[in-house]
């Protein structure tokens, strides 16, 4: 039963890896357009801004689903 958690863990961590690296992926081909494209220089700033702070989101919830994956909580709350 152990390895079966260890390996459902593990497939959890990369599902969790691809996701964020495909919104990332995304949105920086957003910001490549937005700066290749666009002539409004308050446009671009407000785009840039919004991009990043979304980026870095997106890599603070990775961080945060591995450490839960990691400490097993998934299964903890498959008891309630």
């Amino acid at each position: 039963m152990d390895s079966e958690k260890k390996h459902s863990a593990k497939k959890q961590k990369i599902s969790a890896l691809f996701s964020a690296i495909a919104v990332c992926l995304i949105d920086a081909f957003f910001i490549w357009n937005i700066l290749t494209h666009s002539e409004n220089s308050s446009f671009i700033l407000l785009a840039l801004i919004v991009s990043i702070a979304g980026i870095v989101g997106i890599l603070v919830a990775l961080f945060m689903r591995l450490r839960e994956i990691d400490k097993g909580e998934e299964y903890d709350s498959r008891n309630y």
